[in-house]
């Protein structure tokens, strides 16, 4: 494993020949190696470089940021001291779309560089606030709202020192989501926006989604798939395939067989 910028940059499955580079932003209280599986999974000319965010593994004893923006603004710095000129494609989940998106803002007002293609996943468009603060809500109902949205393994519930460990970092990150507060600047340019999204997400504000298109100059892409929140588990091959395509092997309009269904959002 690559370790390259104090650990906020990872690389579990090094391919320095790749022509194109993955980065990989995760939710809240979750790490890099969350898609340590993707690394491998990922067409063999991509290299995937998952994103650690602080107050966890190689990062446990950093203090969280003040601001989701300072947080984007660390990300965005260390980005351009590791940038090695290739292209890249930046996916993001829930928190991690939220993160994915500013850090892709800061790029481009302050470096000039956009990522080819942008994923934005099980996340409502930053001018909706959320109808819940779950950094709010006591310890016991917060462990059955994520239980039940799929987003801690039973392995962990059932280990107290575990769940411990994982409730310091997620609340953190809770806390920067909620506080967060969009500030309009001018649409991004990034030539491939893509929303994706669960049939059954409680989390994503009903018409949220399509709200994303006015941030971006270009066409927004949309993807349906069965499930809730954390569908991305099942629809790995799916949205890698999406994020990994080449720009000449897209469509305007293209339909799933299985379990998605895409629109252009203009």
């Amino acid at each position: 494993m690559i370790n390259r910028c104090p650990g906020r940059y990872l690389i579990f499955y090094p391919r320095p020949r790749a022509s194109r580079k993955l980065y990989c932003f995760p939710f809240a209280g979750g790490g890099a190696a969350a898609y340590r599986d993707w690394a491998m999974r990922a067409p063999s000319d991509v290299e995937v470089v998952a994103c650690q965010m602080p107050g966890r593994h190689g990062r446990y004893w950093e203090p969280h940021p003040d601001s989701m923006q300072q947080m984007a603004a660390d990300f965005a710095r260390d980005f351009i001291k590791e940038h090695d000129g290739r292209s890249f494609m930046f996916f993001g989940h829930s928190l991690g779309a939220l993160v994915a998106f500013l850090v892709a803002q800061n790029l481009e007002l302050r470096a000039g560089v956009a990522p080819l293609r942008l994923g934005l996943s099980a996340r409502s468009a930053p001018q909706h606030q959320a109808r819940v603060k779950l950094s709010m809500l006591p310890q016991d109902e917060l462990l059955k709202v994520l239980t039940a949205l799929g987003g801690i393994p039973r392995e962990i519930l059932a280990n107290e020192e575990l769940t411990t460990l994982l409730m310091k970092p997620l609340i953190a990150d809770l806390k920067l989501s909620d506080s967060y507060r969009f500030q309009a600047t001018k649409p991004l340019a990034t030539p491939i926006p893509e929303v994706f999204s669960g049939s059954d997400d409680q989390m994503v504000e009903p018409g949220s989604l399509e709200a994303w298109a006015s941030l971006f100059v270009h066409p927004l892409r949309m993807h349906r798939f069965q499930g809730g929140h954390f569908f991305l588990w099942k629809e790995t091959e799916q949205i890698l395939g999406e994020m990994c395509a080449a720009p000449s092997e897209d469509s305007a309009f293209v339909m799933h067989a299985r379990t998605s269904e895409m629109e252009v959002q203009r």
